[in-house]
């Protein structure tokens, strides 16, 4: 190859050296030149010739090539998401290069579910902390926290993470919310930490100083060593799984466990990094208020892999409850006087419904003065 050649596939050079992992960059070398192959065409021509809509056109075009036309060396059709594959290995390419193609959501073929994988639980995920080491600890704290993909995670900078703890600390705070961007699809990200992610960076972050203080990336670590971390603490913990084990499970918790609690699609996508169409776009602005609200809420009883911290969260809902019950009945009881029915309630009761009045008004108090309504959450306080 000539260095006139070389320099018309430069582009697709600088985009591979996003992944860290070997095995996966080959796969996405492999299929982005056999879609410049089908296109006729070099990684620079693309990037020189770019268009948004023909981009997306010929696209969808290479698209339905696989699934009608094209044939393995074994004379069979791809399966979906062998399609998706390459399509997707394309659109990383002008993300990391040039810009996202949009409008493609509803249009490339769907991924179907994979089998023979292990759910993970919280009850899992609890156990497998326990008897994991500080770095361990922090990677999985971390990465049920944000819920990222493997390449986020792996690129995490080491000095951009210490920065996150010690404003955390500084600030005396239980969360830290900031904003990322996912160099493989350009899909906004906003990232949180919670307490106990931030707990075991701490330590860990201690203990890197100490040991390995020339360490750039917060976790320099390959996604066949994560996945191989993952497994051990599985066996560790005596978890029987049900299937393989790999980094992208975590993923799916996090998704699955704040769906559960409440947050609706988009919440869950900006979390986690899932790509968000740019018509949405206006919707953002409050996205990541109520997103980062209802995160921390759910984060008690679906997220904490402490069963201590975990306790202690759901004896402080438990408080809350009795105080929104208790305060409801002060009401009540106030309406029922103002109307005259108390006077038709039996003596036993009008005293038992009485005394409730009276520790209504004991809890709206702290050391005798009435409590100052909670501030808000202002999103501009956040990073």
């Amino acid at each position: 190859m000539n260095e006139q050649e070389q320099n018309e596939w430069l582009p697709m050079s600088a985009w591979l050296n996003e992944y860290q992992n070997p095995k996966t960059k080959s796969a996405n070398e492999t299929s982005f030149k056999f879609f410049c192959s089908w296109a006729k065409t070099t990684p620079k021509q693309l990037l020189d010739n770019f268009d948004q809509i023909k981009a997306k056109s010929q696209l969808l075009a290479f698209q339905n090539y696989l699934v009608n036309d094209y044939k393995t060396p074994k004379g069979e059709s791809l399966k979906p998401n062998s399609v998706r594959f390459p399509i997707n290995a394309v659109r990383a390419f002008y993300s990391s290069q040039k810009e996202p193609i949009r409008g493609l959501k509803k249009k490339t073929v769907k991924a179907e579910a994979a089998k023979g994988e292990h759910i993970f639980s919280i009850a899992d995920l609890r156990a497998m902390y326990a008897v994991a080491d500080t770095r361990n600890k922090a990677i999985l704290s971390t990465a049920t926290s944000l819920g990222w993909d493997v390449s986020s995670f792996g690129n995490l900078e080491r000095d951009f993470v210490e920065n996150l703890v010690k404003r955390t600390k500084s600030q005396n705070s239980e969360f830290i919310a900031f904003d990322w961007q996912r160099k493989k699809t350009g899909a906004t990200v906003y990232g949180i930490l919670n307490p106990m992610a931030i707990f075991s960076l701490d330590n860990y972050i201690m203990k890197l100083n100490k040991e390995s203080p020339n360490q750039t990336k917060l976790f320099d670590l390959t996604e066949l060593q994560l996945n191989n971390i993952l497994k051990n603490l599985a066996t560790e913990a005596n978890i029987v799984l049900i299937g393989r084990v790999h980094f992208h499970l975590l993923r799916k918790y996090l998704m699955n466990a704040l769906s559960d609690a409440g947050l609706n699609a988009w919440e869950v996508k900006i979390i986690v990094g899932k790509e968000i169409p740019v018509t949405d776009s206006t919707y953002l602005q409050t996205l990541k208020k109520s997103a980062y609200e209802k995160y921390q809420k759910a984060y008690p009883t679906h997220l904490s892999l402490s069963q201590m911290v975990n306790g202690n969260a759901k004896y402080n809902i438990l408080t809350d409850l009795v105080v929104s019950h208790v305060k409801a009945q002060k009401a009540l009881i106030e309406f029922m006087e103002q109307n005259g029915m108390l006077s038709k309630v039996p003596p036993q009761i009008q005293e038992q419904l009485k005394s409730v009045y009276e520790f209504a008004k004991i809890m709206e108090t702290q050391n005798g003065k009435k409590q100052e309504p909670k501030e808000e959450h202002k999103e501009s306080e956040e990073p």
